[in-house]
């Protein structure tokens, strides 16, 4: 993504950080619980539960969805509009105060150009 310039895109925002948070939520769950064993289900002898409250559940889902949304755009509809570059530098110039402003850059701010 970053070799493409796609990582100051919406893609970016609403796909790849909405499946992190879920990436860092496992990650968390002590006792070296890997997020491989939930896609794969190869750890038959742990038994940690993990919860989800519904709320989490919808938003997976619509990322999910969304992701599908992209990938049909981006093999069928040859304008992805996902993927226009600039996310930062238009969500920061619309910010309103100075601590609006902060909070998107702390928010987004790996995609700044020299983070490549």
């Amino acid at each position: 993504m970053y070799k493409k310039g796609h990582n100051d895109t919406t893609f970016q925002a609403y796909i790849i950080a909405e499946f992190k948070k879920v990436v860092d939520y496992i990650e968390s769950i002590p006792g070296d619980f890997k997020e491989y064993f939930v896609k794969y289900d190869d750890n038959s002898g742990d038994d940690t539960v993990i919860h989800f409250n519904i709320d989490s559940l919808n938003e997976i889902q619509k990322t999910i969805d969304m992701s599908n949304d992209f990938i049909t755009s981006y093999y069928y509809d040859q304008d992805v509009m996902f993927l226009k570059p600039g996310l930062l530098e238009r969500l920061t110039n619309n910010a309103k105060t100075k601590n609006e402003k902060q909070q998107i850059i702390d928010e987004y701010g790996y995609m700044k150009k020299d983070n490549n």
